[in-house]
């Protein structure tokens, strides 16, 4: 439930971003590591506007199925 919120609020952001600026970016990925069984889903959204200035929101989900306290979390 969480997961359609953020995402539902991340569209709703992304096809009103037109009105405002010019560019706007999403990136969804998914993926799965086969060693530690783990599921992982991100998601990125970028804006940028005409006088240079930018904004960015990504968000990173693991799977709570496993135990996945091995894996490491990728920051930038």
């Amino acid at each position: 439930m969480k997961k359609a919120k953020i995402l539902s609020g991340v569209l709703l952001l992304c096809f009103s971003s037109p009105l405002i600026s010019q560019a706007a970016t999403l990136d969804v990925r998914g993926g799965y590591r086969s060693g530690s069984h783990a599921y992982e889903t991100r998601l990125k959204v970028s804006e940028g506007w005409q006088n240079g200035w930018w904004a960015s929101m990504e968000s990173n989900t693991w799977n709570t199925i496993h135990d996945n306290k091995k894996e490491k979390c990728r920051t930038q």
